[in-house]
């Protein structure tokens, strides 16, 4: 019987916001500069592109993929919030929703995120 589990084949960074992150001069932070973020944890991953999109903003066409990550249950895996990114070498994700269990096993977990262009 062939096992269903996906390939965890990607390791990956998880980063938080950094304690001292700077903010600019409307209070906003910098989400794109890399010294605004700090390592949480690393894990093995499998990613999935689930569907894209193409929209129109700021006055031009944008789009956006939307991809499933699966991982290993823990209980520090199962602390990340929505607040939070995935570092895959120089993609990142950004997180659309806490992981969830699928099964409530506590195998594995799922987190749904947005590649950031």
């Amino acid at each position: 019987m062939a096992c269903k589990c996906p390939r965890l084949s990607r390791r990956v960074i998880v980063e938080q916001i950094s304690g001292d992150a700077v903010v600019d001069a409307a209070g906003q932070l910098d989400e794109s500069d890399a010294s605004n973020w700090e390592a949480y944890t690393m894990a093995w991953v499998a990613i999935v592109a689930k569907s894209s999109r193409e929209f129109w903003g700021a006055d031009q066409v944008q789009a956006d993929i939307t991809h499933q990550l699966t991982m290993r249950w823990s209980r520090r895996l199962d602390a990340i919030s929505p607040t939070m990114r995935i570092v895959d070498g120089a993609k990142v994700y950004n997180l659309t929703s806490a992981p969830f269990d699928p099964d409530g096993k506590r195998r594995m977990l799922k987190l749904n995120a947005i590649e950031v262009r």
